[in-house]
């Protein structure tokens, strides 16, 4: 709960008392630094709470196991808090 709200920037004290689901997907998208970025989405009943992006890098070593660095979270913004009321293009 401490990395979601302060990295995330998802307070779920609301809903300390309920069941909160975190479900995550891996995206297709990549970076030049990171090549698995997973996106997580809190709900809790019918509502959708937050959500957060991890930015990951993964790399498979030489006995075949995969080893990932898990580096940044970001919060997952609505266009709102990004000081837009216009819906995207």
């Amino acid at each position: 709960m401490k990395d979601i709200k302060g990295f995330g920037h998802v307070d779920l004290t609301p809903y300390i008392d309920k069941e909160v689901i975190e479900t995550g997907y891996i995206l297709q998208e990549k970076t030049a630094t990171y090549n698995q970025i997973v996106g997580y989405i809190l709900e809790s009943g019918d509502e959708i709470i937050g959500g957060y992006l991890v930015f990951n890098h993964e790399a498979e070593q030489a006995d075949g196991t995969l080893h990932i660095d898990q580096s940044n979270m970001n919060p997952i913004l609505h266009r709102k808090e990004l000081g837009s009321d216009d819906p995207p293009s």
